[in-house]
């Protein structure tokens, strides 16, 4: 029994993860064909992996795709799309058909004349380049291999969005997540790293040496002229030996970072581990053995040679647990308490979901957090700065807590405009204090900009911040004090268990505060708003909030 420790500890992690598997799918996520799910291989078996349930219903129309896209939109990531081109493009236009698909009905996903040319789908500059916008079919191998030259003998500049296109736009379409490798030109000059990203079975990426942009290592794409990490692939090689033979060894998926690297690029180190089950897949004929399992910890490790890593480098966007280390002589960043920081301003730039903030930090960057999966997070009094949506999509949060409880008394110059601010958490929720000086006047505001599901929104709260409660799961009920002034852009949004909301105002100061109709609950269900000045409970349906003084009574 001693030799199946690892094997054992491996089990109790899927099994704890299994639930979070199944809750991690958002009604905004993209629905993919798949069919009927069947037995695993035997290596997904012996680890008893959890998976992601596949989506069963075919797409069988691409104008179904395009409402079910917009749909998605209107309750969609509220966050600018990551990754996007890399380098510089001529924006495309059309030209003469050569074996052009059909593309009825028509998309604005691909406005441009789409052209075939062995097995792969571009559309021409008219400037003698072109751009390849899709797969109609793979070797064998399952080896995409980039042409120099297409239809018309244009030269291939660009590897366009293709997570749309490969498998929804473009009829009949191979998926990204077929490929399992991929060589890139001498001619191709800019890539959209998002389309990288959706082969999640990648095994291989190359670059032609004459390329002047781009060179690989390691399944790497770094860009030359500073040594930029743009796309990294994650490692999973499971040796059964170790795992037989050690307690300690698990299999974990890793970010390997060449020690060339200088720069880490945003969206560089994100990979769709959810989209798509095993079973689905395996059903499809495609091969799983290489894929990452769902919930599992990812490693990521910082090499010596990285000076500069830019803003959300690392995309969670499946709750998982970060494993993060640095290397001891690397001379910008350490890892402390599960959290990299940079060390010349004590900024948090990246937490997992079982991170704990060190005493000393000064700073929270914008999404250090975000989708990290946390259950609770503690913030300890040297926090003199939190980014934008540093917090933002973790549906499991239960407990906020804070060395300091309370807004500090601040000294201020009444002669001198300026703007005074200090974080402090109270009951639940964190909260920024500000204090505003202007031409001797001074203005005092609390803004919650954080909450959780045990929250009680504190009384003198003056405003709730974007996205405070977003996403989170065990909000049931929620009461809002009288003095408030504004509720934040979808402040509560896709809150599923959140029915009762009681207003400690009246219905026409209501109608001033929550001017965004966009703030309340997408759930689907019908949510129940109280007033003072009611004695029945108003109905909201949706994200569709009757703002015109005569609402819906219930009876």
């Amino acid at each position: 029994m001693k030799d199946l420790q690892g094997y054992t500890l491996l089990k109790a992690i899927g099994a704890a993860t299994d639930e979070a598997v199944a809750d991690a799918i958002l009604p905004d996520d993209a629905i993919i064909t798949a069919p009927r799910p069947k037995r695993r291989r035997a290596v997904a078996a012996f680890f008893e992996k959890p998976t992601v349930v596949a989506a069963v219903c075919a797409i069988v129309a691409l104008g179904t795709v395009v409402g079910i896209f917009m749909a998605g939109q209107a309750v969609g990531d509220p966050v600018p799309p990551l990754g996007g081109s890399i380098g510089n493009s001529t924006a495309p236009s059309a030209t003469d058909e050569i074996a052009t698909t059909p593309q009825e009905p028509e998309t604005d996903l691909l406005p441009e004349e789409i052209l075939r040319h062995n097995d792969l789908y571009y559309v021409s500059h008219g400037d003698g380049t072109c751009s390849l916008v899709g797969i109609a079919a793979l070797p064998e191998d399952m080896v995409l291999t980039i042409p120099e030259t297409a239809v018309n003998e244009d030269r291939v500049v660009s590897l366009r969005d293709m997570t749309m296109t490969s498998s929804l736009a473009v009829p009949n379409g191979v998926h990204l997540f077929q490929v399992k490798g991929i060589h890139i030109p001498a001619t191709v000059t800019d890539i959209h790293i998002d389309t990288l990203h959706e082969m999640t079975a990648l095994e291989s990426l190359t670059v032609d040496e004459e390329n002047p942009v781009y060179r690989s290592e390691e399944n790497c794409l770094i860009e030359k002229e500073r040594e930029r990490l743009v796309y990294a692939h994650p490692h999973f090689e499971v040796d059964f030996d170790r795992i037989m033979q050690s307690s300690s060894y698990i299999p974990f998926p890793e970010f390997v970072i060449p020690n060339s690297v200088k720069v880490i690029a945003t969206n560089a180190l994100h990979h769709e581990f959810f989209k798509i089950s095993d079973e689905a897949l395996e059903e499809d004929g495609i091969d799983i053995s290489n894929r990452i399992p769902y919930g599992y910890p990812v490693i990521i490790h910082i090499p010596t040679s990285v000076e500069q890593i830019e803003e959300r480098f690392f995309v969670n966007d499946g709750y998982m647990a970060i494993v993060l280390s640095v290397a001891e002589d690397n001379p910008a960043y350490y890892a402390e308490g599960n959290c990299l920081i940079r060390k010349d301003s004590n900024t948090v730039i990246l937490g997992s979901k079982n991170a704990k903030i060190p005493d000393g930090v000064t700073a929270i960057a914008p999404y250090a957090f975000s989708g990290a999966g946390l259950t609770s997070i503690h913030i300890p009094a040297s926090v003199e700065s939190i980014g934008e949506l540093a917090f933002w999509n973790n549906p499991d949060l239960t407990t906020i807590t804070g060395d300091v409880s309370a807004m500090p008394k601040i000294e201020i110059n009444p002669d001198a405009d300026g703007t005074y601010s200090c974080y402090y958490v109270l009951e639940g929720c964190l909260i920024q204090g500000e204090i505003q000086v202007k031409d001797g006047a001074v203005t005092t505001t609390h803004t919650l900009i954080l909450g959780c599901a045990n929250s009680a929104i504190p009384s003198h709260i003056t405003d709730i911040g974007d996205y405070a409660f977003a996403w989170n799961r065990g909000l049931t009920e929620i009461d809002l004090p009288a003095d408030l002034q504004s509720i934040g852009f979808k402040a509560f949004t896709l809150c599923p268990n959140l029915m009762t909301i009681r207003y400690n105002n009246t219905y026409e100061r209501w109608c001033q505060v929550a001017v965004d109709d966009t703030w309340i609950c997408d759930n689907g269900q019908l949510a129940k708003l109280y007033f003072t000045d009611q004695e029945i409970p108003m109905t909201v349906i949706g994200v569709t909030p009757d703002y015109s003084g005569k609402g819906k009574a219930e009876n």
